[in-house]
């Protein structure tokens, strides 16, 4: 309550597989209580990720994210719903097969090399993105503070945040909010 009265959504992280990537507990099994759980906390938005399942194939993954999202959708709480699978080709299930708000369409924006494959892979995406039916999801938007485990130069930062704008992707931001340099609030309030 206390982040929704400032303004701000409530999103979490959690991950189809045994473990999170992080190595910590995942849903594989428990989705019906995760959801039920993450209802009562009020989440808005939950990431979920894709390390740690014995579900190797396109057709086990896509199973395991219906798993959540039909759990989510029985909580009665609108969550949006962000596949985490990390490839292009859950494009075109994203919407309608997962009833996923966004789906991630490639590796971690970690550095500059990853954020231009993004971009490049989006280019071939388009027609899977619209509103009120979902977005392609490019990853967080990095910051450009020195404190942060991962950044791009100011001048990155604000090129990333001008192309997935043009590019209707989720404008989440993967940086502490106590952290941001004067420059990033310029280029995020915008």
């Amino acid at each position: 309550k206390k982040l929704h009265s400032k303004g701000l959504k409530f999103g979490l992280y959690a991950c189809r597989g045994y473990w999170t990537c992080a190595g910590r507990p995942g849903s594989r099994g428990r989705e019906v209580v995760h959801a039920k759980q993450m209802a009562q906390w009020e989440i808005d938005y939950l990431k979920y990720d894709s390390c740690f399942s014995p579900n190797f194939t396109r057709e086990g993954a896509l199973q395991d994210y219906e798993t959540m999202s039909k759990a989510l959708k029985n909580t009665g709480r609108d969550i949006l719903f962000a596949v985490c699978g990390w490839s292009a080709w859950y494009a075109p299930y994203g919407s309608e097969r997962l009833a996923a708000s966004s789906w991630r369409i490639s590796a971690d924006a970690d550095e500059w090399a990853n954020i231009y494959l993004a971009i490049r892979t989006n280019e071939q995406l388009t027609r899977y993105a619209k509103p009120g039916i979902g977005y392609n999801d490019p990853d967080m938007l990095l910051g450009s503070s020195p404190h942060a485990a991962v950044s791009l130069t100011p001048e990155q930062s604000r090129a990333q945040f001008a192309l997935w704008a043009m590019m209707t992707a989720p404008l989440l931001l993967g940086a502490s909010l106590q952290d941001l340099s004067t420059w990033d609030l310029e280029t995020y309030l915008n």
